[in-house]
């Protein structure tokens, strides 16, 4: 999460409230990554005085996010009270609808993942019990679960909650996050996709090596790209940033218009060729000259693809999702068939259940870290 503090520009000096922000902040990351510390422990690893932590200590005991677990004599001096975090105590409900099926978990203040379990199928007939589906789940859950994060397919403004278009659950100009929050009484915060597992890949990644990535998802139905650019997600200013499938090929033969909702000139050019390389498993398989040539057609477009959005945004990393290629061939090929001045650094990466979950989840557990940073003592 990034709070970032406001400065005087006067004399560039951080002001108070700020800082009592970051180091709420600072020490509520240190103690949810601990198993079991003192104050003097996270006096220690924030660099706080012992005062300031017990302050805040206090703060956070009510809140019910570390609790007292007794006193150790194994530190030498006075008896130190020892605390554990209870990351369970704030709760989100991730959902992804990107999927044959809908799927959906609570997760804790780490980002774990503490349940798992499918929902509907996804479909513009069923995008209603979709929603009751959702809300059944809230109804069952405890005053531990404080948001919705929602990960579905399409065009997504985050900002406003709305989903723009999803063609696979018949949403047009949908104001989803109101309709939850109306439903619920919960906030809910809603991503792209393919952003969702974009984030999940970022956290990941140290972040002192990897500040600018690109993650691109092949589909049968489709490619889109998630873009990071230092550590933050970059949507656009339409929020459709990454629909790369949407680009054209070449100068010849262009379609008079695009619209959302229809397969891209890109990825409709692309995947037929790729059906003709797969097996009948669905694996990528090039035994015989007609896939082979395929394949390659194939390489071709994504090569044209990575190479123009590494030249226009110079990531750190570029990844490759496309579930068919189980050895990775695809992101092998392309790293040694690379043509730009400096190396690029492409691997592949394969998205497991879960993943979107956790990646959207990020967004409402940034959001209750800056809540509790900021002093917010809703229950």
């Amino acid at each position: 999460m990034q709070l970032e503090l406001q400065t005087d520009m006067a004399n560039g000096s951080v002001q108070p409230e700020n800082v009592r922000v970051a180091n709420r902040l600072s020490l509520l990351r240190s103690v949810l990554e601990s198993e079991e510390f003192s104050r003097a422990d996270a006096a220690h690893w924030t660099q706080l005085s012992v005062p300031t932590v017990t302050s805040i200590f206090q703060e956070f005991s009510e809140l019910g996010i570390i609790q007292s677990v007794g006193f150790s004599t194994n530190r030498g001096g006075r008896p130190a009270e020892v605390f554990q975090p209870r990351r369970d105590a704030r709760q989100v409900l991730a959902a992804d609808l990107s999927g044959r099926v809908a799927e959906a978990g609570k997760l804790d203040l780490c980002g774990e993942l503490l349940s798992l379990e499918a929902g509907p199928v996804i479909s513009p007939s069923t995008a209603k019990a979709v929603l009751e589906w959702l809300c059944d789940l809230v109804s069952l859950s405890d005053d531990r679960l404080h948001y919705i994060a929602i990960a579905a397919p399409g065009v997504i403004d985050s900002s406003t909650g709305r989903v723009r278009l999803a063609p696979s659950l018949g949403w047009d100009d949908f104001p989803l996050a109101s309709v939850l929050e109306e439903k619920t009484g919960l906030r809910v915060v809603i991503e792209n996709d393919v952003n969702a597992l974009t984030l999940a890949q970022l956290d990941l990644r140290d972040a002192d090596s990897v500040r600018h990535l690109i993650y691109l998802l092949v589909t049968s139905g489709g490619i889109g790209a998630g873009i990071v650019v230092n550590r933050e997600l970059y949507r656009g200013s339409r929020a459709a940033a990454g629909e790369v499938g949407f680009s054209l090929l070449g100068l010849q033969d262009q379609p008079q218009k695009i619209e959302f909702g229809t397969a891209g000139p890109l990825e409709a050019a692309l995947v037929k060729e790729v059906c003709a390389a797969l097996d009948a498993q669905g694996r990528l398989s090039v035994n015989s000259p007609a896939a082979e040539r395929s394949f390659e057609r194939f390489l071709a477009g994504i090569q044209f693809l990575v190479h123009n959005l590494a030249c226009a945004l110079d990531p750190d990393l570029f990844l490759i999702d496309w579930s068919p290629d189980e050895e990775g061939v695809l992101a092998r090929e392309i790293g040694k068939r690379w043509l730009g001045p400096d190396p690029i650094r492409v691997e592949a990466v394969r998205r497991s259940s879960g993943s979107a979950l956790k990646g959207v989840s990020r967004l409402a557990l940034d959001a209750i870290a800056a809540e509790i940073a900021l002093g917010s003592r809703s229950p």
